[in-house]
């Protein structure tokens, strides 16, 4: 299987620097408990005061009943300039709680109505924000424990660099502890903003840093550490060149069911890919800062359609939390794909299009934005060439922003193409096995191939 994976980072001015979407393959089926009236235990937290901005600590807990699993969303309308709203998925059924992010900035004192929607459904609750105003409160301070960071051993040190804000003071001190992980590491400087943490062994650390501002208030923040036991842990199976990007060279590795697990790239963020029921639920993409510690920059997240198929992709800036629509896909009756959108971190579009079959084989694409209209030409040799399954395709960030359309044709022809725009292209394959080696187009060398 051959997933071919690149992005030509300064055509499609990605933004690489980013769960909200869960691990969950479908639309979850789950009722508001308490609708139509008054929502069940509602827990606010985080300080609500007139004039000062919502912040992550402004959250509100609701019980919800869970009929069936997958993914979900729920919003409140906006009263006092403040309103809430969350998006996530469930894994199991039954009863369970959902948390809304709290936005906006209170413009009045008192206890306000908000109608919580998901769906069809609806309930009630009630908030107050402190009769005291911004000039009177002590606000708590903010903590930021970083990015999450990730080493293979035998590096076994990490800096963690936090810091704190406080709108209306000081920060007078900072501890970090660990929450979460292998009981072996050290904390050189535990009471500063970065401290180095050694010792570390295989495993996934959580530290949590705690900020205490002039009056006593605090804030925290929890960073991940992930340690991995090797830098090639799992098996080779598939080595790719990609000549025209620089190049670039990835090496996949499998987990026992044969799912690609991660892939490691010469001068391309390392990609971890996480299941779910066999399908891509999310592609995490880690940056490397020097010394072998890589960060998490962005992930990838994942909804699928009631018949299994990938309907759009969202993508989370890690760093910054920003959150925005990353495409859109269409199917044919048959589960072919129709079209797809994409769209720059703005919002704008930047790519829009539609597939053309003819006896199976993917023989054009439709631009809806120009109206242009691309060809492809077949020869007829046998399907040999393996990268045709969808599920591999989306771990192709090239596929996604791919504005000239050449990668895409190698997963979802059942031919091997021989022109593209009546431009010439060359597969040849191992004779022994039929798998590709090297691609060119244009007679260009394009991929190169390297298999155990």
């Amino acid at each position: 299987m051959i997933a071919v994976l690149s992005i030509n980072l300064f055509s499609c001015q990605k933004k690489f620097l980013g769960p909200e979407a869960a691990n969950v393959d479908s639309t979850a089926v789950f009722s508001l408990i308490g609708a139509p009236n008054k929502c069940s235990n509602v827990s606010p937290a985080g300080n609500y005061k007139k004039g000062i901005k919502l912040n992550t600590s402004n959250t509100i807990t609701v019980d919800v009943n869970v009929t069936k699993t997958g993914n979900w969303s729920a919003f409140t309308n906006t009263v006092n300039g403040i309103s809430f709203s969350g998006a996530s998925g469930f894994v199991s059924t039954g009863n369970q709680t959902i948390t809304l992010q709290g936005a906006g900035v209170p413009s009045q004192t008192g206890t306000y109505d908000y109608k919580l929607k998901a769906g069809s459904a609806s309930c009630d609750f009630t908030l107050g924000v402190d009769t005291s105003s911004a000039s009177t409160g002590n606000i708590s301070p903010v903590a930021l424990a970083g990015m999450d960071l990730m080493i293979n051993l035998p590096m076994n040190t990490v800096t963690l660099t936090g810091s704190g804000t406080d709108a209306d003071g000081t920060i007078s001190s900072y501890i970090w502890k660990k929450i979460a992980g292998p009981s072996a590491f050290t904390l050189v400087s535990p009471n500063q903003a970065q401290t180095i943490v050694n010792n570390l062994v295989a495993g996934t650390y959580s530290f949590e840093l705690t900020v205490t501002d002039n009056l006593g208030a605090q804030g925290k923040d929890t960073v991940s550490v992930q340690v991995e036991a090797t830098a090639a842990s799992g098996t080779l199976a598939m080595q790719q060149d990609l000549i025209g990007f620089g190049p670039l060279s990835d090496i996949m590795r499998y987990d026992a069911t044969g799912k690609i697990t991660r892939i490691t790239s010469n001068n391309y963020p390392e990609r971890i890919i996480h299941y779910t029921n066999n399908k891509i639920s999310s592609i995490e993409y880690w940056y490397n800062i020097g010394n072998g510690t890589l960060y998490k920059g962005q992930t990838d997240n994942f909804v699928y359609d009631a018949n299994g198929n990938v309907s759009k992709i969202n993508e989370k800036d890690e760093v910054s939390n920003y959150a925005y629509l990353l495409a859109l896909f269409t199917y044919n009756a048959d589960t072919t794909m129709h079209s797809k959108k994409t769209y720059f971190n703005s919002g704008s579009p930047l790519i829009d299009y539609s597939f053309i079959y003819t006896n199976g084989n993917l023989t054009g694409f439709v631009n809806n934005i120009t109206t242009d209209t691309l060809v492809i030409n077949y020869d007829s040799r046998p399907n040999n060439f393996k990268a045709i399954y969808p599920q591999y395709y989306f771990l192709d960030l090239q596929t996604v922003y791919d504005q000239n359309y050449r990668s895409e044709i190698f997963y979802f022809s059942k031919n091997y193409p021989v022109t593209f725009n009546f431009i010439p292209i060359s597969v040849v394959t191992n004779a022994t096995t039929q798998k590709p080696f090297e691609v060119s187009f244009d007679n260009a060398l394009w991929y190169r191939y390297v298999f155990n």
